[in-house]
């Protein structure tokens, strides 16, 4: 085995990058369940450990094991780290994909090409290629873009509520509730490794550990070093040392026993959570323990290059670059990123990609079992509220989910494409004719005469466009400006249209304020409403309560709006998204 250690690590964050030569030769798997008798007897037995989305919930919020992605190329990550009810990983190219909550905006990664990420409770911090360190998440006084630390940085580490730097030379500095803006540390020497938990901590070149700061008084401990690394957690911290055998301690009563009673080494890499704390073993096994109420404290068989522990909930990134993550998913913490996809769609509460090869994966809400597609090959998706809709490459139609008013039961095709509404679906025949079904109470599945080129689905309103690009709606509000479009959306309130000139215009019961410059593409959301410009760039306006309106930088080549979120599908075919991306059960 070589060994390449390339950073240090938070509380949440512990990233070295392990070079194992022996199982780079081996083809990846998804991790295999190991059964390993700890210290008390007790035998601990988890799950496959890949969760890949809400299909499948238990009432714990879990998510049942299922055959998690692949990736690779500049698509494969090359580091995870975990925070409390998130995830991100580091792909090749320096971009950054999270995963989980979102209400602080720490699923929102800035665009920027970074060398290393770390995080914390509920925000993120990245190294970028200068050097330069770039925070995102919940707010912490003295971590914003406005505090951003002088000089180039080498490592960072995140915890809690504090965020590390440490420099070339030694030097650290650190920002957050107790240090206030970045400031250095100077009393307690140089170092070569950080790690940030409720306090930081850093690991000097003869072996020794520092902290400094004393608010738990876990760190109030007789060095039992020499380490050669360090790795703070929860009011818990643990120690390496060269040899592969970890000592981990805490403040009496501050800790469960279980987080510092490690499981049987050596390791050559540890990353500690708020409730758990993993081991990496030189075959690229992993073993956790610590908090086991969802599974997380287990052994998996990997093979993995590096792990990363959350609250509760942890990742292994395997040989091939995959990510596969076990334990809580109440926020879909344990549901990597998928991708990429030809097509998105999005709706009040769940969303859906398409796959190259026609198959379609689903993530968010799946109370009905609408985030369940079978294994079918299509050619569009479509999203209701509590139910999806896909167009087979034969023209016929297959629903799942919700089906109180014959929402799965499509109409007789075949049709050339679909719309799927709060309740209700339409289909477009290739003569221009349209057939709708499912819970049509308002009109909204009483097509009116003539042909149609597009249609769209709302709440309780339905929508066509003709050849002439005038359009035609018909249910709960049937009102459309005079004037011809290139294309028609309908959202759960109001309805946009994309006039021939480019320009956006929305209506509803309330005023509309349109939106300036011209669009390629437009979709409406729930009280909002999002557009594509030439250049690839997203607008969205009208309701924000969610972050729904704040699109990141950078381009796509699809856009759709859901109830409370967005979601833009990027030129790699990975999707973005935005606003309340939380699962309904939070």
């Amino acid at each position: 085995m070589v060994q390449v250690t390339v950073s240090t690590f938070g509380r949440f964050c512990t990233i070295a990058i392990w070079l194992l030569l022996a199982i780079a030769a081996c083809s990846a798997t998804s991790p295999e369940t190991q059964t390993e008798t700890p210290a008390d007897g007790t035998q601990l037995v988890a799950d496959s450990g890949v969760v890949q989305d809400t299909a499948g919930r238990t009432d714990d919020g879990r998510a049942s094991p299922d055959a998690g992605f692949s990736s690779s190329g500049l698509h494969a990550f090359v580091q995870l780290c975990a925070g409390e009810r998130h995830t991100c990983g580091l792909r090749a190219d320096g971009s950054v994909a999270c995963w989980g909550d979102n209400q602080y905006g720490q699923c929102t990664p800035p665009a920027i090409a970074f060398t290393q990420i770390a995080a914390g409770s509920s925000h993120n911090c990245g190294l970028g290629t200068d050097g330069r360190i770039s925070c995102w998440g919940t707010y912490i006084a003295g971590m914003g873009s406005a505090y951003a630390p002088a000089g180039v940085f080498a490592r960072i580490c995140a915890g809690s509520d504090e965020t590390c730097g440490l420099k070339a030379d030694g030097a650290v500095a650190c920002a957050g509730t107790g240090f206030g803006v970045w400031q250095p540390i100077t009393t307690a020497g140089k170092f070569t490794e950080i790690s940030c938990g409720n306090d930081p901590c850093g690991l000097r070149a003869d072996g020794s550990i520092a902290c400094w700061s004393d608010t738990n008084g876990w760190h109030n401990f007789t060095d039992p070093g020499p380490f050669a690394h360090i790795y703070a957690g929860s009011a818990y911290a643990c120690g390496l040392d060269p040899s592969g055998n970890v000592t981990c301690w805490s403040a009496p009563l501050s800790s469960d026993p279980a987080l510092i009673t490690p499981r049987p080494g050596p390791f050559v890499q540890l990353s500690t959570g708020a409730m758990i704390a993993c081991g990496l073993r030189p075959d690229g096994s992993a073993a956790c323990w610590g908090d086991n109420r969802h599974g997380e404290a287990a052994s998996f068989n990997g093979p993995f290059t590096q792990i990363a522990a959350g609250e509760g909930h942890a990742c292994g990134l395997q040989t091939d670059g995959t990510a596969s993550c076990w334990g809580d998913n109440g926020f879909g913490q344990s549901a990597p990123t998928p991708g990429p996809f030809t097509q998105i769609s999005s709706s009040h509460n769940h969303n859906c990609g398409l796959y190259a090869d026609g198959t379609a994966y689903c993530w968010g809400g799946n109370d009905s079992g609408e985030s369940s597609p079978g294994n079918d090959s299509f050619t569009q998706i479509s999203n209701g509220s509590n139910f999806t809709c896909g167009l087979r490459t034969d023209g016929s139609v297959e629903c799942w989910g919700l089906a109180y008013k014959g929402e799965t039961i499509p109409a007789e095709g075949p049709f050339t494409q679909i719309a799927v509404g709060l309740a209700h679906a339409c289909g477009l025949r290739a003569d221009g004719s349209v057939a709708c079904w499912g819970d049509t109470d308002f009109g909204s599945g009483d097509v009116p005469n003539g042909t149609f080129t597009q249609i769209s689905a709302g709440e309780w309103t339905t929508c066509g466009l003709h050849a002439d690009g005038t359009a035609t709606c018909w249910g709960y509000s049937s009102a459309v400006p005079a004037g011809t479009y290139s294309q028609i959306s309908v959202g759960g309130t109001h309805t946009c249209g994309l006039r021939t000139d480019g320009t956006a215009t929305c209506w509803s019961d309330y005023p509309e304020t349109d939106p300036p410059g011209t669009f390629t593409q437009i979709s409406a959301g729930g009280w909002h409403a999002c557009g594509l410009r030439a250049d690839g760039t997203a607008t969205c306006w009208g309701d924000n309560t969610s972050g729904q309106n704040t699109a990141p930088a950078g381009t796509f080549i699809q856009i759709s709006a859901g109830d409370r979120h967005s979601c833009g599908l990027r030129p790699d075919g990975y999707a973005t998204c935005w606003g309340d991306l939380v699962t309904p059960d939070r």
